[in-house]
């Protein structure tokens, strides 16, 4: 079987060490990791790097929409993706309350990020009927 891509040769990091193995990933999703090497597609020559998992950053404020002169969501991002792979975003300019609030941001940023990201919503006692929602 042939995979979609191959990332060979580097120094896996993980949370049982580190080894020396070969990576390779179909649909956007890793599929296995071995010592032996497998036919793909595209190849990536890791040798004499690190190979480790992406790092998410769990609370993050881009101000977008809201105040995107401090920092919007392409700005933010692109600085995340020197390191980071996924972030969490919490608003705080234009607080997500509601389900519409959630898809008006979700609709907003489509195509904006770098990085995998997920959004945070405030939970405000009097709107407590649209969490199931959000």
């Amino acid at each position: 079987m042939e995979h979609e891509l191959g990332i060979e040769g580097g120094t896996v990091v993980s949370g049982r060490g580190r080894a020396r193995a070969n990576i390779y990933v179909d649909g956007g999703r890793i599929v296995v990791v071995t010592g032996s090497r497998a036919p793909s597609l595209k190849t990536i020559d890791a040798s004499g790097l690190l190979v480790m998992p992406g790092m998410v950053d769990a609370h993050v404020h881009f101000m977008d929409p809201g105040q995107p002169e401090r920092e919007d969501f392409t700005s933010g991002s692109a600085a995340a993706a020197a390191g980071v792979t996924t972030v969490l975003e919490h608003s705080h300019c234009s607080a997500v309350v509601t389900a519409a609030d959630l898809e008006q941001k979700r609709r907003h940023l489509d195509g904006r990020s770098s990085v995998d990201y997920g959004l945070g919503a405030h939970a405000v006692e009097a709107r407590l009927d649209e969490l199931p929602g959000v």
